[in-house]
């Protein structure tokens, strides 16, 4: 076990170097003077020159590449002019809203997800059926922007029930905290719950035609225990991995749903910083989120040590 997680810890460098150095090069092709952008369309042409210099931007792109290479490694992901702080503490500011906005998200995933696959397998060929994975199919064929949308013309500015936009700490009560991020949380979260609903059934109407599965029921035991207990207990680890790939998808999809929903999150400086052409912070929120990613499926593959003890890594 501690070789495997030794390799696997090693595999997270390259994986990184990889995602920085498509994500630098693609950011650093885009059009657009991030120093001509930071002083205005009246720019002096000298002072343009003097920003491009002051931000390294004068230099040959494998420089700065290398420089920026040297400071990930000592844990600094750079400066942004725009916010007048460290990029670090420009996520940091705002990493509270994305995270519990794509914990309710996966929540609300999960929940619906596997409510509806355990369903859609029970009830297999059946009209039950159909409609669930008709469920399914619509949550992973819709846009998040426009089902977010969608959600505010129904229940913000129709029923009233929730805001249609704006973040509430949880200083400032639980209540309006839940009840501001209810719309963006189950934008993502339908989103989210079509492709483990979809794994979650696959993986049920497998187990449910083993022997095991047909000698639990003939020893009389009640069927919800046979569902939950036997079928679904050894057909979670498929779902466990699509549970772990969601996550990555959740948080950027927040990209988009902070936008929305003008929530003060990762995902909604990555935008502003897109639009100020702040390379630093996009570059930075970047490998942040490529780390969030491949952690996530290293604990993923921990976590079937304890699931399934047939499992062993060599």
């Amino acid at each position: 076990m501690k070789k495997y997680l030794f390799n696997r810890i090693l595999t997270l460098i390259p994986t990184l170097l990889i995602v920085a150095t498509i994500g630098y090069l693609l950011i650093y092709m885009a059009p657009g003077d991030p120093a001509a952008v930071m002083l205005g369309e009246e720019a002096d042409v000298t002072e343009v020159i003097r920003l491009r210099t002051e931000m390294g931007l004068d230099r040959p792109i494998y420089v700065q590449l290398g420089r920026w290479f040297a400071r990930i490694a000592r844990g600094d992901l750079g400066y942004s002019f725009f916010l007048q702080r460290t990029v670090t503490q420009a996520i940091l500011d705002r990493l509270e809203v994305t995270m519990l906005l794509t914990a309710y998200s996966m929540i609300i995933a999960i929940i619906l997800g596997v409510t509806i696959g355990i369903i859609a397998a029970v009830k297999h060929n059946t009209i039950v059926d159909q409609l669930m994975m008709g469920i399914a199919l619509l949550g992973v064929s819709m846009p998040s922007f426009w089902l977010g949308i969608n959600f505010i013309l129904l229940f913000a500015l129709g029923a009233r029930w929730f805001p249609a936009a704006g973040y509430v700490d949880i200083a400032d009560g639980l209540f309006m905290h839940i009840r501001s991020l209810t719309l963006p949380s189950l934008t993502l979260g339908f989103i989210s719950a079509a492709p483990i609903a979809r794994m979650t059934r696959s993986s049920m109407l497998q187990v449910l035609n083993q022997d095991y599965i047909r000698t639990a029921r003939a020893k009389g035991l009640i069927e919800f225990s046979v569902i939950i207990s036997h079928a679904f207990r050894n057909a979670m680890i498929p779902t466990i991995t699509m549970v772990g790939m969601t996550v990555g998808s959740l948080i950027s999809g927040a990209i988009v749903t902070e936008t929305v929903f003008a929530l003060p999150g990762v995902g909604r400086l990555v935008i502003q910083s897109i639009g100020r052409r702040d390379y630093p912070t996009v570059q930075g929120v970047l490998i942040f989120i490529a780390f969030i990613y491949v952690l996530v499926n290293l604990l993923v593959d921990i976590l079937y040590l304890y699931l399934d003890p047939r499992v062993k890594y060599l």
